[in-house]
């Protein structure tokens, strides 16, 4: 749920409105790629070879004064084709070089899915893929998207190998309910969840609040329209809480910072994952 800054003129934008209603999407990447080719950039998303990336984020007091990691303004950073940026390549790093994806048969839950980590979850062998959002409209990119509420999933216990919650937890309003609604759904022993979040370097405790419905308000203290909170170092006690045991990948470390640099990730954002205990089976219905 991030969204770019500048990255098309005023000029570029009419006819990109324009082509999204007449040509189908795979007419529209295609055109990207040989609109944008070049060989600065090439996106492990979507596989284009790219002249430029564009900025993501937001350039916002409150996101440089607490010093947001995965929220904050980057230049350099959003693939033109298929609109990934650096949590999405995240994601797909972390798919394939800690879970294995396709390594064994897995079924996937995948709240507000980006399309291009979408596709490569669908495209594993063995994947049983369940893409969902509260307002599945908003991702028609993504074939077969239904509606589900992370606070009230519609499955019955342990029915999933892999939950994807991937920058949504600071939209919901109760996040502890939504953290436990994904832990009973996972398998014990084996099940694990991507949740990923904002997260603030120079706050303690997470500050939210969910009753402020002003957006303006919301911007100003949470960095963004929608959010209603900003995790601060508490975060993973917070999932430890909920029930899960939390694992923290930080890819200099774990992958070597060429690896970073060469998949073009922040390198100051971290992986937090939640892995289901095997006496999770025992989590109740909630």
């Amino acid at each position: 749920m991030l969204y770019t800054q500048g990255a098309m003129s005023e000029t570029v934008i009419p006819l990109k409105a324009i082509a999204k209603h007449v040509l189908p999407r795979e007419s529209r990447i295609v055109l990207r790629k040989a609109y944008y080719f070049g060989t600065r950039h090439t996106c492990t998303v979507c596989g284009s070879r790219v002249r430029k990336y564009y900025p993501s984020g937001f350039d916002l007091p409150v996101l440089r004064e607490l010093d947001v990691i995965g929220g904050e303004y980057r230049l350099d950073d959003t693939c033109p084709v298929c609109w990934s940026h650096c949590r999405t390549r995240l994601v797909r790093a972390y798919l394939e070089r800690e879970v294995r994806l396709g390594s064994r048969p897995m079924s996937v839950l995948h709240f507000a899915p980006e399309a291009g980590i979408a596709e490569f979850v669908r495209a594993a062998p063995g994947v049983t893929y369940d893409p969902v959002d509260l307002d599945p409209s908003r991702y028609v990119q993504v074939p077969g998207t239904r509606r589900a509420d992370v606070t009230a999933i519609d499955r019955p216990n342990d029915s999933y190998d892999l939950v994807i919650c991937n920058h949504v937890l600071e939209h919901v309003p109760d996040d502890g309910l939504a953290m436990r609604e994904i832990l009973r759904v996972l398998k014990p022993g084996v099940g694990m969840a991507m949740l990923q979040v904002p997260l603030s370097a120079r706050l303690d405790r997470t500050i939210e609040d969910p009753s402020v419905s002003d957006v303006a308000e919301r911007e100003r203290r949470f960095g963004q329209f929608d959010h209603i909170r900003l995790y601060g170092a508490d975060y993973t006690d917070r999932l430890a809480s909920a029930g899960f045991t939390v694992d923290v990948v930080d890819p200099p470390v774990a992958w070597g910072q060429a690896v970073v640099d060469e998949l073009g990730l922040n390198p100051r954002e971290q992986v937090i994952a939640g892995r289901k205990p095997a006496t999770g089976a025992d989590t109740p219905d909630l």
